[in-house]
């Protein structure tokens, strides 16, 4: 959709005939590293943040660092010995063709993101190809800067390609270690927050700006860096900020990042429609067909070798998912159009028009196709939220049983390591970066949320829950204390009665005092809008019989004669 915008605002350039660079500002690098490329990473690096992710976080790497690298070298090789054999109309220097290379290997992970959102395909696929995406990104801006340094009238020698895997490795590594030290900053600061709860979300903004410009300032990867501080934004400093705070961030990134991708498109469809292109047939083919085969058949070649190691093995309907999964977007145009001036202009005409021609075949071919294919290869979609809950506790019982096991044994897994890291992580880092950290009452809160929020709570309609206000009389016991509802939308309380006709019972009303949201009150009318995933901040017993879930809710069989299923925050 932002791509049809983008050439619809092109055309109306096009046909009234107006110089777009009066209404439009020029495209630089510092426009697009600056101000458009930050929040399109953060807000990818906190959708990062799932356990899923960092399961597979070995795999996705070796995706991201080793598959890009060989796109690279083999598309620019590719390119390099078509050029030689002079099957383009121009000859192209090899440092040219490698910085093209590079930069039409990155993966946009927006696109990604929302076709695979809309499939809702199961998790450890959507990270596997999300992950890769993105960490994908951090590598090829990483390695273009590098390379474009090298541009020029000067050829490349072995000197100049060995300095540059040094540089990579290095701007790599001081990147992610400037991110994490900014994100533990941030976590730190918020920890003390809590009379200026105003402040928040832009200081977790403004502070992961400052790792991404800092990491630059230092000659580091200022997009790894984002990444390494909104990780670690998503771990720790979430937990000191309040939820609101912590909403409000998760939109405000989401917004920016929106508004940053559709000016990329925006100015992608004036150059597509306004621009003089260098059309050579040859060089935009076989760049198109070297993308999608290379892309096959790295990532064939990377699982097969992952499969040798790994217990669940990647099987070949996600092998081919994650193929179809390369879809290039706004990082390779934007790239591509603040090349440097040290490459040739026709280059950078030819470079342009193939640009477009690939995004345009990746986003409508590929993208479109990808839906069909998920289908076809029957891959499993996202389970319900219920099933999570169950496989959350599975998860935790078997992962402690695997360790007690290896304990007996004296065996080392890497079960055994995680399980350390997690409790290291627990007990001597989080005490210090998150605010009144208790290791028990963060597990446990963090547990019951992904089991009550995500898994059952929420799969009650808001009509399921008010209509049966009724018939649980004593099965919402508040105590003396206040208690809250955050909003609700379309149902409205007053006087005992919900805007849908359903009567609420009166135990329910209790005693407030001055708190977040609107409140019930015990004498006259109180009008409040609530959410049930929510209602664990209820200080209250809440007890469900079996009917009061949703008919679709799955639930294990009773333990005992008691049919009542409890959920108990206090």
């Amino acid at each position: 959709i932002l791509i049809i915008l983008g050439v619809l605002a092109g055309v109306l350039l096009h046909v009234t005939k107006a110089d777009h660079s009066k209404y439009v500002p020029k495209f630089t690098d510092k426009l697009f590293f600056y101000c458009l490329l930050p929040p399109i990473i953060l807000e990818s690096a906190y959708s990062l943040y799932d356990r899923y992710f960092f399961m597979n976080v070995i795999s996705i790497l070796i995706y991201a660092v080793v598959g890009t690298l060989i796109n690279v070298a083999l598309i620019g090789g590719s390119l390099f010995a078509c050029s030689a054999l002079k099957f383009f109309q121009n000859k192209v220097p090899f440092a040219e063709i490698l910085l093209f290379a590079t930069l039409i290997s990155a993966v946009d992970p927006v696109a990604v993101l929302a076709i695979f959102q809309e499939i809702k395909v199961n998790k450890p696929l959507y990270f596997l190809v999300f992950g890769e995406s993105l960490l994908n990104d951090a590598v090829v801006i990483t390695v273009y800067n590098v390379v474009s340094v090298f541009t020029g009238p000067k050829d490349l020698n072995v000197v100049d390609i060995l300095k540059a895997i040094v540089s990579f490795v290095i701007v790599s590594i001081g990147g992610f270690t400037f991110g994490c030290i900014m994100g533990a900053i941030t976590s730190i600061i918020t920890k003390y927050t809590k009379g200026v709860r105003v402040m928040e979300p832009l200081l977790v903004i403004l502070l992961a700006y400052v790792a991404y410009c800092g990491a630059e300032l230092f000659h580091f990867s200022g997009i790894i860096s984002i990444i390494g501080c909104g990780l670690i934004q998503a771990e720790y400093a979430r937990h000191n900020v309040s939820r609101k705070s912590y909403t409000a961030t998760k939109y405000i990134t989401q917004t920016l990042s929106s508004i940053a991708d559709t000016i990329i498109f925006i100015f992608l469809g004036i150059v597509l429609i306004r621009d003089n292109h260098y059309w050579d047939t040859s060089f935009v083919l076989l760049t198109t067909i070297f993308c999608v085969v290379y892309r096959f058949a790295g990532v064939f070649l990377l699982t097969f070798l992952l499969n040798l190691s790994r217990k669940n093995e990647i099987s070949i309907a996600h092998q081919v998912i994650m193929a179809y999964g390369g879809l290039r977007g706004a990082i390779a145009f934007s790239l591509c159009i603040t090349m440097s001036d040290t490459v040739n202009h026709e280059s950078i005409s030819m470079f342009t028009t193939t640009t477009l021609v690939v995004i345009l075949f990746t986003v409508f071919v590929l993208g479109s196709t990808t839906k069909p294919i998920v289908r076809c290869l029957r891959v499993k979609t996202q389970t319900t939220g219920t099933l999570d809950a169950f496989m959350e506790i599975h998860d935790k019982v078997l992962n402690e049983s695997i360790n007690g096991v290896e304990s007996v044994t004296g065996q080392r897994s890497l079960n055994y390591w995680v399980l350390r890291a997690k409790r290291f992580n627990e007990i001597y880092v989080k005490r210090y970066l998150i605010r009144n950290h208790s290791a028990t009452s963060k597990a446990l809160k963090e547990t019951y949320d992904k089991i009550f929020k995500e898994g059952m709570i929420s799969k009650m309609t808001t009509s399921d829950f008010y209509n049966k206000m009724k018939s649980v009389q004593r099965e919402m016991q508040m105590n003396e204390d206040y208690g809250a509802i955050d909003s609700i939308p379309n149902i409205t309380i007053a006087n005992g009665h919900a805007n849908n006709g359903s009567k609420v019972h009166p135990s329910i009303v209790t005693r407030s005092e001055s708190v977040e949201g609107n409140v019930f009150k015990r004498n006259g009318t109180a009008n409040l809008t609530a959410r049930v995933n929510t209602i664990s901040r209820f200080k209250a017993t809440l007890i469900l019989q079996p009917e009061d879930l949703s008919p679709n809710t799955k639930r294990p069989p009773s333990p005992s004669n008691n049919s009542n299923i409890f959920f108990k925050r206090s």
